[in-house]
């Protein structure tokens, strides 16, 4: 029997304080009354104990059977046979793995953490000064935003794409919420002066401000009422000369402006302008 290794598993039903080991021979003509036991060891595996594992809304948790690697045989209740398995819903799932001559049954008692619940604004509308505050704020969680900042809030002043990753536990989740400007009033700031002397400072009439305008058309009087000037570009740009090119005499001049918003709603503006040499 040299070189020939024999391994055998025991499993007692009750603490033992000893072990009797009795040899019998099926051919009696070779007893010899010895019985070599060559590197013994013993080894208590027992049933390990529930594990319990959290799975994430929309995602899998893979379970892995103990002692795998050692094992004979494996047996999940659902009839796989492979050291691991992923599984998308929340339970209770067995795995009997055989060791040697000893089977043990492994409990793994999935539970299911939902996303939370957030809604970032109630109105995804955001107009010119307004400052939207975008609230993930969930107890025990933690934030990550698209920009860095990892406050629960966070407060905005333009239209875009905003996201923010939401840590809970050992799941996160992700919400983003697109801005944009609906329904905002338009807006259209006029100056009352400029300076057309080719200084490269103010030389234009352009507006302080537009916002939310679609389509304008601007004309400009002199003070005796005869246009001077017309165009329909947003920004206006009149260089302060005449319709022959000669450049218009210092004076006040009158304007009005006719303007459309994003609904297709019609404004009109007055005003005066003077040019200032």
């Amino acid at each position: 029997m040299s070189g020939r290794l024999n391994c055998t598993f025991i499993n007692p039903s009750q603490d033992l304080n000893g072990m009797l080991m009795e040899v019998q021979w099926s051919r009696p003509d070779i007893y010899s009354g010895h019985m070599l036991v060559d590197n013994m060891s013993i080894e208590e595996i027992t049933t390990p104990p529930l594990r319990e594992l959290t799975l994430c809304e929309g995602e899998t948790v893979e379970l892995t059977a103990f002692n795998a690697q050692d094992a004979l045989a494996l047996l999940w209740d659902n009839g796989a046979e492979d050291a691991s398995i992923a599984v998308d819903q929340p339970g209770t799932y067995r795995v009997d793995v055989t060791l040697g001559n000893c089977v043990f049954t492994e409990t793994f008692e999935v539970s299911l953490q939902e996303s939370p619940d957030i809604i970032l604004n109630a109105d995804n509308n955001i107009c010119p000064d307004d400052e939207i505050v975008l609230d993930a704020t969930v107890e025990n969680a933690s934030y990550l935003w698209d920009d860095g900042s990892e406050n629960a809030t966070r407060t905005v002043t333009e239209p875009g794409t905003y996201a923010v990753l939401v840590t809970l536990g050992e799941c996160v989740s992700e919400y983003r919420i697109n801005m944009e400007s609906l329904n905002c009033p338009a807006i259209l700031e006029m100056p009352n002066a400029f300076t057309p002397n080719e200084d490269l400072k103010n030389d234009l009439l352009t507006p302080i401000r537009t916002e939310n305008i679609v389509t304008m058309q601007t004309v400009i009087f002199n003070r005796w009422g005869h246009q001077v000037f017309a165009t329909t570009n947003l920004m206006i740009e009149w260089n302060g000369n005449l319709p022959n090119g000669a450049p218009a005499p210092a004076s006040t001049y009158y304007y009005k402006v006719i303007y459309t918003d994003t609904n297709g709603s019609e404004f009109s503006q007055k005003g005066t302008v003077t040019i200032i040499k």
